[in-house]
């Protein structure tokens, strides 16, 4: 199904009239600190508590908030979450990193530590997450391990995303947006009841085009950028004790450049590229091939509750799929093929990558008003991932391919399957003041890959393996009052052994063949924190502090003969703590902090003629954090607000060599206008117009000059919304 950008931002613009005349006019109000801390959370024990009431390290971000901060994908959310990771490794649409707590993914795995629900639907894979939000609710980030309640994908913890369901009345919104690089964004919401209780629908959509933030010096502009999505959702309750939600969305995302890469060391490479004539400043590369990038999302979920005496049943099925080919100038220069022998013109290399993910859950839990809360149920999954990652050398390799011939790296297929029982409970004593939680799982897994023979590819070999665990989980929580809450868990987490798909079985020149499996990787964490609010001070606090010690740790190892595998290390230690804050310290004046470390170590490790022992984990920053101000007198709301991480270290290569990604700080601003229904907004982002890298790897045609992937150069916008 395709969604042109055009005729929808049009059917937009007509709807505006429409939406007047419908509806007398409701203006959402903004959020204020009581209503954010009163934000109630489902996924932290499958059950709506309050967020002061909640024993788990937790951010809840809700709709308001996220629009006042323009959180318009996930990989917008590092910007606002204490210690989470989020990017694409070259740019939107291709293999993401996620990583809670300095405990995630790298190149070759694909066994997420961290998993996202999207309306139940998972993302157990690290593809798609560039897809736009629409019309959210709230998103909440569970921080820690959950595998007592989700399983091996979320051994460093859960992203919960929720849409606004439809209601009793007609609501909505449209909105449109017009922005740096000629970027226009048509977004809009409509939900109404069709049948009383019985039927309620809604539907949001959005249109977005323009041009990519990097201009290629080669064809003097920038590429273009389209994304495209809609969402339906049904929500039916055909008996009081009966109800069912159908969620059913689709997204297209298209890119006119192959990669978002700029050089770290900019003078390094402006004199490799030197012999072309041409010179790149900020925000800008060379590439005599621009490429494409595509990522194609689609999405179904059904949720069922039955509402029995003291207790709900509910069953979930969800599917989803990716499909992201692209394509991109290999050596990213204007010059063919530089320092490399063999290679005789432009070096094109392209990918593509399909993935399914289906999901299932049948689960009971309380309802009833008792000392004793619980849930218990069932879960299966099934994941796969097909892999394509081909060079395209037009003029070809040498004497060994014609002109217009192919060599492949990969062709490759993974399938895996995961079930599991699981329980858990809160017996409440001492007038409810004190709770005891335990839980239990039981989880197991299979994996396999098969790699296919390509020319001048590995060898093909096929693979499988299966692995089991039970996660145990114990906690214990003091209520001072509502609104305090202290609590202390031990839980444990796992990511399933697998099979390593990019591995290389020549044994070639002596070489010995890269290992076709790695083994589980297992976790325990002891966390204690904190949840209070104080209206009278107009002050909500959350805080945490944690110890994560991690075995088998599942560590990539590049070859640098175009593949990769996992292997483990023996052991990882990380520690650390969060905290954030909101304080309204005068009625006109708010502010919100957030800070997140994660001090994550190798204990043990010999790689390559490397003692790595006591060094920082590959491509995880030691601390991010976040300082707005908010101030708002009448219909005006103005807002300024800084975020940033610490440097890190970028993967270590065989023969130890790593680059470091400088850290950054990046300052934003904006000013809101409501009257009536209507809200007008302004904003700048990354107002010092600062070139900032998210991760860094190395150009890999005969140079060694690093490169990585950055945020978007200074940005100014202007948004019209008219609410009903």
């Amino acid at each position: 199904m395709r969604f042109p950008c055009k005729p929808l931002v049009l059917a937009l613009a007509h709807c505006f009239p429409v939406m007047v005349i419908a509806q007398s006019a409701t203006p959402t109000e903004p959020d204020t600190a009581a209503q954010a801390t009163e934000t109630v959370v489902i996924s932290a024990s499958k059950r709506q508590q309050p967020l002061t009431q909640t024993a788990n390290s937790v951010t809840v971000l809700g709709g308001q908030a996220l629009e006042a901060r323009r959180i318009r994908t996930l990989e917008d959310l590092p910007a606002a979450v204490p210690n989470l990771q989020l990017e694409n490794s070259l740019g939107a649409g291709t293999l993401g990193y996620l990583s809670i707590r300095g405990l995630g993914n790298g190149p070759g795995s694909w066994d997420p530590a961290a998993t996202i629900f999207v309306d139940d639907v998972p993302y157990n894979d690290f593809f798609g997450y560039t897809a736009s939000l629409m019309d959210v609710e709230r998103i909440e980030v569970l921080r820690g391990p959950q595998g007592t309640l989700y399983g091996a994908f979320a051994e460093a913890g859960v992203i919960d995303v929720r849409s606004r369901l439809p209601g009793m009345s007609v609501t909505g919104f449209g909105a449109l947006e017009l922005s740096s690089r000629a970027t226009v964004r048509g977004s809009m919401s409509l939900s109404a009841p069709l049948a009383g209780r019985a039927l309620r629908l809604g539907i949001a959509a959005l249109a977005e085009q323009g041009h990519g933030p990097i201009r290629n010096v080669v064809t003097g502009d920038n590429p273009q950028h389209r994304a495209e999505g809609v969402r339906v959702q049904a929500v039916m309750e055909p008996l009081p004790e009966l109800e069912a939600l159908l969620t059913v969305s689709e997204q297209r995302l298209k890119e006119g450049d192959g990669v978002q890469y700029l050089p770290l060391d900019r003078q390094r490479y402006n004199q490799v590229i030197a012999p072309s004539g041409l010179s790149t400043s900020k925000f800008e590369l060379a590439n005599d091939h621009v490429g494409e990038r595509r990522g194609d999302t689609s999405a179904q979920s059904l949720r069922v509750t039955w509402k029995a005496a003291g207790f709900d049943v509910i069953g979930i099925a969800a599917h989803r799929s990716f499909d992201g080919p692209y394509a991109f100038d290999f050596d990213y220069t204007p010059i063919p093929a530089p320092n490399t022998p063999g290679f005789l013109g432009q070096v094109v290399s392209d990918s593509a990558y399909k993935t399914q993910n289906n999901y299932l859950e049948l689960r009971a839990q309380s309802t009833a008003a008792s000392s004793l809360s619980w849930v218990a149920g069932a879960t299966r999954s099934q994941q796969s991932v097909e892999v394509l990652s081909d060079g395209v050398f037009p003029a070809g390799f040498g004497a060994f391919v014609p002109p217009g011939g192919r060599v492949g790296f990969n062709d490759a297929t993974g399938e895996g399957r995961n079930q599991a029982l699981f329980g858990q409970a809160t017996l409440r004593l001492m007038g409810e003041q004190l709770g005891l939680t335990a839980g239990l799982r039981r989880e197991h897994a299979e994996r396999s890959g098969v790699n296919r023979e390509v020319l001048f590819g590995t060898p093909a070999f096929e693979a499988s393996l299966s692995t089991a665990k039970t996660l145990p989980k114990l906690g214990l929580d003091w209520r001072f009052d509502a609104q305090t809450t202290v609590y202390a868990n031990w839980a444990s987490g796992w990511r399933a052994g697998g099979v390593n798909l990019y591995a290389n079985t020549s044994t070639s020149y002596g070489r010995s063949p890269d290992p076709l499996t790695y083994a589980a990787q297992s976790t325990r964490t002891l966390e204690a924190g904190l949840h209070l609010r104080r209206a009278d001070l107009g002050l909500s606090l959350s805080a945490a502090v944690f110890d994560t010690a991690v075995k088998d740790y599942q560590e990539t190892v590049l070859t640098g003969t175009g593949t990769a595998y996992l292997a483990n290390v023996p052991s990882v230690k990380i520690r650390g703590a969060e905290v954030e804050a909101r304080w309204r310290a005068l009625p006109s004046l708010t502010l919100n902090t957030g800070l997140g470390v994660a001090h994550a170590r190798y204990d043990d490790y010999f790689f390559g003629d490397n003692l790595l022992g006591g060094k920082q984990l590959a491509n995880r920053p030691d601390w991010n954090a976040q300082l707005g101000l908010v101030w708002q007198s009448g219909p005006w709301s103005l807002g300024a607000d800084v975020s940033g991480r610490a440097g890190f270290q970028s993967a270590y290569q065989s023969d130890g060599s790593t680059t470091r990604v400088p850290g950054h700080w990046i300052g934003n601003l904006s000013a809101t206008y409501r009257t009536g229904p209507w809200t007008l907004s302004s904003y700048v982002q990354n107002v010092g117009n600062k070139e900032y890298f998210l991760n860094s790897n190395y150009v890999v045609a005969g140079f060694q000059v690093p490169v990585g992937m950055t945020g978007a150069p200074r940005t100014l916008g202007a948004k019209v919304r008219y609410d009903f």
